[in-house]
């Protein structure tokens, strides 16, 4: 896998926007592609796994930053359902918008939820837990 460099000064002003940068970065690059869905659901999966990753190595070194990356690996994985459920109302909104709200994901999970069940409510409740 390649690593690339973001310039300090577009981090920053992504940040000020509270965009996640590398959520934005893919999905920049998903469109600019013309990736078809599941190649994005499969990418914002792979964010999920390395956030997952990352947020257990911090455990007992920093838990308030584990318990941010195991966070950001929750929103991945439920950005990564609402690719593929195909959940067209949320998608248009984030994409109109540019960028994913709260709201966004709780309205990706409760629809989650009634698709393919609770699990993915009280999944998502245990991760904003963890968030706040």
């Amino acid at each position: 896998m390649a690593v690339v460099s973001i310039p300090k000064v577009i981090v920053e002003k992504l940040v000020e926007r509270g965009i996640d940068v590398e959520t934005y970065v893919v999905d920049m690059l998903a469109k600019a592609m013309g990736l078809d869905p599941e190649a994005v659901a499969e990418a914002h999966l792979e964010l999920a796994v390395k956030f997952l990753a990352e947020g257990k190595a911090l455990v007992d070194r920093d838990p308030v930053q584990a318990s941010e990356k195991l966070y950001k690996a929750a929103e991945e994985a439920v950005r990564a359902l609402a690719i593929r459920l195909n959940l067209s109302e949320v998608l248009r909104r984030v994409e109109g918008r540019g960028r994913w709200s709260a709201t966004d994901l709780e309205k990706v999970v409760l629809m989650s939820s009634e698709r393919l069940g609770g699990w993915v409510r009280q999944s998502w409740d245990a991760a904003w837990v963890l968030h706040v």
